[in-house]
């Protein structure tokens, strides 16, 4: 069973700060667990998920708001209100904007607020109130909607963005200050909310507002807030030797803090720092065992290293201590498909499901399950269910493979050309999925006419070249894998895939050795750390008799990616160099991560079938 997107949903974590890149070996299996429900925040300890990635890499709602003076809740003003001052300033205050008289629309608005005291009809004045560049009034309206909303951070935001548009960024910073030391330990939501908003100031004026920042925390006796504070903006704003400092003296003010420990954790880990890494967070685990939530950060964190076995074991201590945990849950039934341990997946998800009914990429999930188990009325009514635009296609081209099972591969088919196709990437798709079908069920015939078709009308798309290059190698129609490769690389020269493919079939199929070297070697500049195009630099060496250089390459791409058609070809030459034990042993490694692998039993039967020993 293959789960082709469930490398995409594991969790690299809860990223409340815009860091750098992981760097990931090529055979890592994760990036962020963007959702446990569809559409929304990860589930879990809201003080924490509000912080998610999406809401970091578009600003958040609130920054968001407090920057372009929106207040949330907007909307008609009240009935109740009936002073006939009010309402002739705010119907003219309409009217003006109507007619883009901003300044005569914020001058009415203006008075409309200052009369009514309704927190939406600030918000307007306030909008306005930029829209002229009249900062003074926008301070003084930030600070009228302070005293409607008392609570209500973003009057504090908006005061401060006023500020610092009117230039009096010392000012706006201590308004922003006095809002951080506020916050409680357990919704950091406004801390990562001020340091959007300090991070947007001009670059040369962010190294100021760190070192006020900074100072007033060593001021305040080591603030962990406002620690916490100065690492958020410098990640914001790239300065990662600032963000280590703050975020260390942060846990050293409060070292229980557990998102500070998240963000270190996460920190560690992305600068390749494995043995700090591992250290800092099985102390941290011992020293708060009650920190689920930092458990299962470590657990995907994990996750993104292969180590899946330790992943398990810590999502597994959580879910001991927590079994409603549905961050660990998630992630665990996620790490268990990736594991092919099916029915250690399955009644996770089946839990989640009924604890989160909406989530239609779960329903996916268990729908395949429930397919490969010969359920199939159960993943037709799975998949049936789901009506949401970001899984729709995915759940009707799942469900015509169920039809397929049950009834016949051209009935499944048939219902994936009734799909109807929003624009040219769904047809693409769709086509392709057509392809994966027939070719699924050995109909390798009817692949190639499905692709056929779909090139004629759309010759120079790419994707369904490249999936037509590839079944024509598998076909020995050579001479049409080579126009197609070739096309791809005209139509998209960066393509590393395009180049490997055809450099390892010329290697594999033909004696053109030195243009199939050209082409790896080309594919390998694109993509250095590719385990496929690693395994195919690999293979042309052993074909041209390097078979020193040939076991450097496979076995650097076994290392990245456990492959079995890797395995077969470095156990063949393992085997040829006279390293008969070795490559036994990489065999039934080979084996026991895909079983029909048809490359690697063909290997093993060509070898050891001669072989006495056997």
């Amino acid at each position: 069973m293959k789960f082709q997107s469930v490398r995409h949903f594991l969790a690299v974590g809860l990223r409340i700060i815009r860091l750098p890149s992981v760097s990931l070996s090529a055979s890592a299996l994760f990036c962020l667990l963007l959702t446990a429900c569809v559409g929304g925040a990860p589930v879990g300890d809201a003080s924490s998920e509000n912080l998610s990635s999406q809401q970091v890499d578009n600003g958040s709602d609130a920054a968001t708001a407090a920057d372009e003076l929106i207040v949330t809740q907007t909307g008609e003003v009240d009935n109740h209100s009936t002073n006939p001052e009010f309402i002739y300033n705010y119907l003219a205050a309409q009217i003006a904007r109507q007619r883009r008289d901003f300044s005569t629309a914020h001058d009415s608005m203006k008075k409309a607020a200052e009369l009514s005291g309704d927190y939406r009809v600030v918000g307007e004045a306030i909008r306005l109130a930029h829209q002229v560049n009249d900062y003074e009034s926008a301070i003084e309206l930030s600070k009228l909607l302070g005293t409607i909303q008392p609570d209500n951070h973003l009057a504090v935001l908006s005061e401060a963005s006023a500020l610092f548009r009117s230039g009096r960024s010392d000012d706006a910073l201590a308004v922003l200050v006095d809002l951080s030391v506020a916050q409680d330990v357990g919704d950091e939501s406004v801390l990562q909310e001020v340091a959007i908003m300090v991070a947007r100031q001009e670059r040369e004026g962010v190294e100021g507002l760190l070192d006020s920042i900074e100072s007033k925390a060593a001021d305040a006796g080591d603030s962990h807030q406002l620690w916490m504070l100065a690492a958020l903006t410098a990640s914001r704003s790239e300065r990662m030797d600032r963000f280590k400092s703050s975020i260390n003296k942060s846990l050293q003010a409060l070292p229980s803090w557990e998102t500070a420990a998240i963000l270190k954790l996460t920190h560690l880990s992305e600068d390749d720092l494995r043995d700090d890494f591992v250290a800092f967070a099985q102390n941290h685990i011992e020293s708060f065992p009650e920190h689920h939530r930092f458990t299962v950060q470590y657990a995907r964190l994990l996750v993104g290293g292969d180590d899946l076995d330790n992943a398990i074991r810590y999502l597994q201590q959580v879910l001991e201590a927590d079994p409603g945990n549905l961050d660990a849950s998630y992630t665990a039934a996620l790490v268990y498909l990736e594991l092919e341990q099916i029915d250690d997946a399955r009644p996770l998800l089946e839990n989640y499901l009924a604890a989160v009914p909406d989530n239609d990429q779960v329903k996916i999930y268990l729908a395949d399950i429930f397919r490969d188990q010969q359920e199939f009325e159960e993943a037709s009514r799975l998949l049936r269910q789901i009506r949401s635009e970001q899984f729709y296609l995915d759940a009707q081209i799942a469900l015509s493979r169920v039809i397929a099972l049950q009834s016949d591969v051209e009935a499944g088919a048939r219902y994936m050309r009734r799909i109807d196709a929003q624009n040219e990437e769904q047809a693409v798709r769709l086509i392709l999925a057509q392809d994966i079908l027939f070719r699924d069920f050995d109909r390798l015939d009817r692949s190639k006419e499905i692709l056929d078709e779909a090139i004629d009308r759309m010759p120079d798309q790419p994707r369904l070249l490249y999936n037509r290059g590839l079944l024509a190698a598998q076909m020995n129609l050579l001479e049409i894998h080579e126009a197609d490769m070739r096309s791809v690389i005209e139509l998209q020269p960066e393509n590393a895939h395009a180049y490997n493919a055809l450099g390892y079939t010329l290697a594999d199929q033909t004696n053109r050795f030195d243009e199939a070297l050209d082409l790896i070697v080309q594919a390998l500049e694109l993509a250095p750390d590719d385990p496929f195009i690693l395994d195919s630099m690999g293979w042309i060496q052993y074909r041209i008799g390097n078979n020193t250089d040939a076991i450097d390459y496979l076995e650097r791409a076994i290392d990245n990616r456990k492959d079995a058609e890797i395995a077969a070809h470095l156990g063949e030459v393992l085997w040829v160099e006279d390293r008969k034990s070795e490559a036994r042993t990489i065999w039934s490694q080979g084996l026991e991560w895909d079983p029909k692998n048809k490359t690697l039993i063909d290997t093993m039967d060509r070898f050891l079938a001669s072989d006495s020993a056997i």
